[in-house]
């Protein structure tokens, strides 16, 4: 069995557009980058309409994997920006 990949992922690799996917599941494309980089949660709804709109069964993504950064990134990020502004 293939392993699953990241609704994201999936866009990227196949070139689909994110609004043409929140247009076809009925939902706003700022509502689906929320929820590809793990702002929002997948309920079990959104992650039909979604496998629907790409014409995939649902078990083939794995809702799990968003783009969101690691939090080791995002805190020397914040690290950085504290240090600039004490300099």
């Amino acid at each position: 069995m293939a392993s699953r990949v990241g609704p994201g992922q999936y866009l990227q690799e196949t070139g689909r557009k994110g609004t043409w996917v929140a247009r076809r599941m009925g939902i706003s494309p700022t509502y689906l980058s929320n929820l590809l980089h793990g702002h929002r949660p997948w309920s079990l709804p959104l992650r039909e309409r979604f496998a629907g709109a790409v014409g995939k069964a649902e078990a083939e993504f794995d809702f799990a994997k968003t783009y969101a950064k690691p939090a080791a990134t995002l805190c020397r990020q914040s690290m950085e920006i504290v240090e600039e502004r004490a300099s």
